[in-house]
């Protein structure tokens, strides 16, 4: 068993409009009936989220595909969160520089720079601030948005987590990233 959340993450915007980003993408969702406007316990937070709606088929194939039903588990909502926050899709491998290709083993751990360069930009940047790393090879300072993780990660300040639905179409992700004014949109999905 397990929960099966996937998340999208934007990964462009900023900690003031985040907020602002976050009513107008809940605003688009109800108004398509893809979720309930009310926050119920429908979601593996505290904070809760929004139960799928009559509509909620449209994330799923991206257009209107008739009354489906929701996943019958009790993790079945929608949640939007603001704040500076780390999203994942699967275990780190290595990262890939994307000015000059160079590849960085993250395993094992204790001899890679997870422990030093990178998870030290995650700390800076969950901090506020801009959460760079040098590549070794060309010495690019990358963002870590720019890094090639090899499975999804997003570092944002918005994230969207549909929590045990069917896999997100991509016209449905395409939607949202116009919906957040065209911002970069990380597709990432997990199972805990």
């Amino acid at each position: 068993m397990g929960e099966y959340p996937q998340t999208l993450c934007d990964v462009d915007a900023s900690d003031d409009e985040a907020e602002t980003l976050k009513q107008r993408l809940l605003a688009w969702l109800v108004s398509k009936r893809i979720v309930a406007p009310d926050i119920t316990n429908c979601v593996l937070s505290d904070d809760g989220g929004y139960r799928p709606a009559e509509n909620y088929g449209y994330a799923i194939y991206g257009r209107d595909a008739g009354q489906l039903d929701p996943p019958w588990l009790a993790a079945n909502g929608l949640q939007i969160a603001v704040g500076r926050q780390v999203y994942w899709g699967g275990d780190l491998e290595a990262v890939i520089c994307p000015h000059c290709r160079h590849r960085e083993s993250m395993t094992p751990r204790e001899q890679g720079r997870w422990d030093t360069a990178f998870n030290d930009a995650i700390d800076d940047w969950l901090a506020g601030g801009r959460g760079l790393v040098a590549c070794l090879a060309c010495g690019a300072d990358n963002g870590l948005n720019d890094w090639d993780w090899g499975y999804p990660w997003g570092f944002g300040a918005l994230g969207v987590t549909a929590w045990n639905w069917d896999e997100l179409s991509p016209d449905f992700i395409t939607q949202v990233s116009e919906v957040l004014g065209g911002h970069r949109v990380i597709h990432c999905s997990y199972k805990i």
